[in-house]
């Protein structure tokens, strides 16, 4: 079932101040949309605003329609958080910037992983020559071993010297699986250390706008710790609320229109709605916007607006 995330109380708050700040509906009782940080509020619409056409389907274009202030949500978002322990030493974005999935965010400074991986990977390169004079040298004894072999079965040689050149031959042959032990432990130390030089990097999981910047550059993290919040791109809701009285005309299914502060206009449909809140009795309505390649990319969560309902009661 899906939920519309607004507190009851806050509703509340948000009426009187929507109210007496003149931010209402064209009808007698005035809505109030969930408020957002930096969210960007416009006046009712105008009479002009009010002729235009409603989406296909509707009623007569030129009938009256109900007009409600609203806001552009967002239905999936993350905290983007930091995976080590250290200080942040830069946030690259703030609210309202628009990011690309991958994109850096922010970074730390984890102390000394840069410094250890440098070493780390010096030293591989000598462990690595280890590994190979020791392969040289058990590939030599393995070659001495055959040819003693090879003599003895001529009765050149005697098995006691055959044993000889085999127990050297097995002697190399643990000094190169010690030495290719000690490659892939180190192998693995710097695997280790490139991991924690990566997680430095706070990268955006998705494509997204900013919503909320929790920390500042200087601010101590530690793994899991909230830097900044993103709404995820596409899939935009505008949510707005109806007196309870109106609700009969936003019933699930409902095509209405959203008009944002610049003049877009995109069309939307009502998923669904909620129960009147105790204080304010008002219906707060999430409508799915439509699609619009040329458009849908001029809004991002936060954007307020206008909704248009046709006036079919």
């Amino acid at each position: 079932m899906k939920r519309i995330l607004l507190a009851s109380t806050g509703l509340a708050a948000l009426l009187i101040t929507l109210r007496a700040s003149g931010l209402a509906s064209t009808r007698d009782q005035s809505p109030a949309i969930a408020a957002i940080p930096g969210a960007t509020i416009v006046s009712p619409m105008t009479e002009a605003d009010q002729s235009m056409p409603l989406p296909d389907g509707d009623d007569d274009p030129g009938a009256p329609s109900r007009t409600y202030p609203g806001l552009i949500v967002a239905r999936e978002s993350a905290d983007v958080a930091s995976r080590i322990e250290g200080v942040l030493t830069a946030v690259h974005v703030r609210p309202g910037d628009h990011v690309h999935e991958g994109e850096i965010v922010a970074t730390t400074d984890a102390g000394t992983a840069a410094g250890e991986l440098e070493k780390a990977r010096a030293t591989l390169q000598s462990v690595l020559a280890d590994e190979r004079s020791a392969r040289v040298e058990f590939a030599a004894a393995q070659l001495r071993l055959k040819r003693r072999e090879e003599l003895l079965a001529e009765g050149l040689v005697s098995r006691e010297e055959r044993d000889g050149f085999q127990a050297q031959c097995e002697s190399a042959g643990a000094r190169f699986d010690a030495a290719h032990a000690r490659t892939d432990v180190q192998r693995a130390q710097i695997a280790i250390l490139e991991q924690s030089v990566r997680n430095q990097t706070i990268r955006a999981p998705f494509a997204g706008t900013v919503m909320v910047r929790f920390l500042d550059p200087g601010s101590a993290v530690h793994p899991g710790m909230p830097v900044l919040n993103l709404a995820k791109s596409g899939g935009l809701w505008v949510r707005f609320a109806v007196p309870a009285d109106e609700g009969h005309a936003v019933a699930a299914g409902t095509t209405a229109e959203f008009r944002a502060p610049s003049g877009i206009a995109i069309r939307a449909v009502v998923d669904a709605t909620s129960t009147p809140t105790a204080l304010s009795h008002d219906l707060i309505v999430e409508a799915r916007l439509l699609p619009g390649a040329s458009v849908e990319p001029q809004l991002s969560p936060g954007v307020g607006g206008v909704v248009s309902l046709p006036s079919r009661y």
